[in-house]
């Protein structure tokens, strides 16, 4: 009996032994497999850190270019206002100068040879039409001397009239 119980007692303790190294053979692979899944969390978690870091310099860039985009906007705005007064000056201005001219009295528009009379002296005059080629210009364009009546053309009629 003491053989039996022996041997029943030794078989048990394979049993156990054999329990125990079939967990330890588990908990080895299931070690194992966590450790890969730790690595691929890891892998994963690295990645996420990339694209954010990337997302976060995108995002900066974007913030800048909002900033210029509204620096722009407020410079537009700005020159936009500035023309406009500008505009509201010019038709001030235009309709003083309107008003001016409406409340001068309505004149015949003076010859041209007259307005030039009342510029120039004889001897500029005379200068004048001394420097101008001979024979290139139309007839009657010499400008006229300070202060004298033009020269009156003789009409045929008259011409013949006198002989």
């Amino acid at each position: 009996m003491l053989e039996d119980l022996q041997v029943n007692i030794i078989g048990l303790l394979e049993q156990r032994v054999e329990q125990a190294v079939a967990l330890i053979n588990q908990l080895k692979q299931e070690r194992t497999a966590l450790e890969n899944q730790i690595d691929q969390l890891q892998k994963e978690l690295q990645q996420r850190n990339e694209t954010i870091r990337d997302l976060e310099g995108r995002h900066s860039q974007l913030m800048q270019v909002e900033s210029s985009f509204q620096n722009l906007q407020e410079q537009h705005k700005q020159q936009k206002q500035a023309v406009e007064e500008e505009k509201i000056e010019i038709r001030k201005r235009v309709e003083s100068v309107i008003a001016v001219l409406d409340g001068l009295p309505l004149q015949s528009p003076q010859p041209a040879s007259t307005q030039v009379r009342d510029f120039l002296t004889a001897g500029e005059v005379d200068a004048i039409n001394a420097s101008r080629p001979a024979g290139d210009l139309p007839e009657g364009t010499e400008l006229p001397i300070l202060n004298q009546p033009p020269p009156v053309k003789p009409s045929p009629s008259n011409a013949e009239g006198n002989s």
